[in-house]
């Protein structure tokens, strides 16, 4: 534990002295009865000390210049990679060491910082409790801020973190009640503003599908149909990503511009089929084979007329359906002119 921090915690526990002596317990004081040493002999020992030193102190500065020039000859040289394979240009090491040599001069500033404000706190607490406890000890009501006080020290005691109430000051005090009881009404509020998030949630997705269905109202079933699958893996891959973003995360209009898209297509196909004359040709074939076959080389289209019925009944006496049906057809006078024929 630094100083500053065993200066917060006496201030805490109401022990923090502010009018000790600053020097006396920072400065430390030699043992009595310690002697100097005061015979020459001990003096040329001190001198020829000295004299080594400087001399190891010289040929240090050479070796730290000499290293020096050699680093400098060398700066600016690629790095060879852990693999070895490939180099990495000089000015990357040179930004890491930027980037390394800041983060340690930030975080020295931050902790002398927290070590300046710790003992600040612990200043402004102690003063504000002699404050608060002469105001109780003359009879007079707590303050607004004697109940901040007493709240903050509550707080902390029981691990809210201190830095909340910066410096201790009366500001500083209020201020951090002000946040704490914003963040508590912010964290019972939350779940009430979640359910909202929640059903404006659902409303807007239903709005979204109900516009959908307003423009298509087989928008579903098209969507899941084989005939949309197939047409969506006919496109570009990067027409299918597009497809797929579209019906998952598309706007309404996107996704109906898209569904009229591919109904347009379909419709197009299926007319298109209709127009084939292959597929004409087909279907006219089998419409005439739902027609009765010739009976005869008469019947057949374009052929001539037979030239007398009576000629025809010959004609059609192979096949009785076939007379049976020619002679239906004709008047009952005919009828029995041709029987009288025939006999």
């Amino acid at each position: 534990m630094n100083e500053a921090q065993k200066l917060l915690a006496a201030a805490f526990a109401g022990e923090l002295d502010l009018d000790a002596d600053a020097s006396g317990s920072s400065g430390v004081s030699a043992p009595e009865g310690a002697a100097a040493p005061a015979n020459a002999e001990s003096t040329q020992a001190a001198t020829e000390a000295a004299t080594g030193a400087e001399a190891a102190t010289t040929a240090t500065t050479a070796g730290t210049a000499a290293n020096a020039s050699t680093q400098e000859e060398h700066e600016g040289a690629p790095i060879a990679s852990k693999s070895g394979g490939y180099t990495i240009p000089y000015e990357k090491l040179t930004e890491a060491r930027t980037a390394r040599d800041s983060a340690i001069a930030e975080r020295d500033q931050l902790r002398a910082q927290l070590e300046q404000m710790t003992a600040a706190q612990a200043a402004n607490l102690q003063q504000a409790q002699a404050e608060a406890q002469a105001r109780a000890d003359a009879g007079k009501a707590p303050t607004q801020a004697d109940q901040n006080l007493a709240a903050a020290t509550s707080l902390v005691q029981g691990g809210t973190d201190a830095s909340l109430f910066g410096d201790f000051s009366e500001e500083g005090i209020a201020s951090g009640i002000e946040k704490l009881v914003a963040a508590r009404v912010e964290a019972a509020l939350a779940p009430q503003r979640e359910a909202q998030a929640r059903d404006q949630a659902v409303s807007a997705e239903q709005a979204h599908a109900q516009k959908i269905l307003d423009a298509h109202k087989d928008a579903f079933e098209v969507a899941e149909s084989k005939e949309f699958a197939s047409w969506k893996s006919g496109q570009p891959g990067y027409m299918q990503a597009a497809i797929d973003r579209t019906l998952q995360a598309g706007t309404a209009q996107d996704v109906i511009d898209l569904l009229g898209q591919f109904k347009q297509f379909h419709a197009g196909a299926a007319g298109a089929a209709t127009a084939d004359p292959t597929a004409a040709a087909v279907a006219k074939a089998l419409a005439d084979a739902k027609t009765a076959p010739p009976v005869s080389l008469s019947s057949l289209p374009g052929a001539a007329a037979a030239g007398t019925e009576a000629e025809r009944a010959v004609a059609l006496a192979s096949d009785p359906a076939a007379l049976l049906e020619y002679v239906s057809s004709l008047p009952r006078d005919r009828q029995t002119s041709l029987m009288n024929s025939v006999v």
